[in-house]
């Protein structure tokens, strides 16, 4: 997984590694004069609000919201955030790892999940009937005279 979005936060960003710049599009020099919303769509904009108040009242936080690069590319990333005291101050100190090969993982393992699914629903009813033939084979033996076969 990449680790990215690491920085230290007070309103603006204070401190962040170059991977928040890799995986987002924006230059060093952009992201000086960003706050964390800005790298999210409305609804991101809003968890991760929410987020950074969570993390300043109760001390920590982790939240999922789709990173918005400056491209429009949407990337889902998990975020946690723990609130920090530096220069006697309180900061927030926050780290991004990058799910879209856990969210692509997910997905064949529930395309796969489906398939099974549908392959034992199929195999069951095939089961079913298999039964049943063998209890009208069993019904036509009996009706000529000859015992049972399958006795099912």
């Amino acid at each position: 997984l990449l680790l990215s979005g690491f920085g230290v936060y007070v309103g603006r960003f204070l401190r962040w590694n170059k991977n928040l710049e890799k995986a987002s599009g924006f230059s060093e020099k952009e992201i000086a004069g960003m706050t964390p919303t800005d790298f999210f769509d409305q609804s991101g904009k809003d968890i991760i609000s929410d987020a950074i108040a969570e993390a300043f009242r109760n001390g920590k936080v982790i939240v999922e919201a789709d990173l918005l690069a400056k491209d429009g590319k949407k990337m889902p990333y998990m975020f946690s955030g723990s609130r920090i005291e530096l220069d006697n101050k309180q900061h927030l100190i926050g780290m991004g790892i990058d799910l879209t090969a856990v969210k692509e993982a997910q997905k064949i393992a529930n395309e796969k999940m489906s398939e099974t699914e549908k392959l034992n629903r199929f195999m069951m009813g095939r089961e079913i009937r298999i039964i049943e033939l063998k209890k009208e084979i069993d019904t036509l033996l009996k009706d000529t005279g000859k015992p049972p076969k399958y006795k099912v």
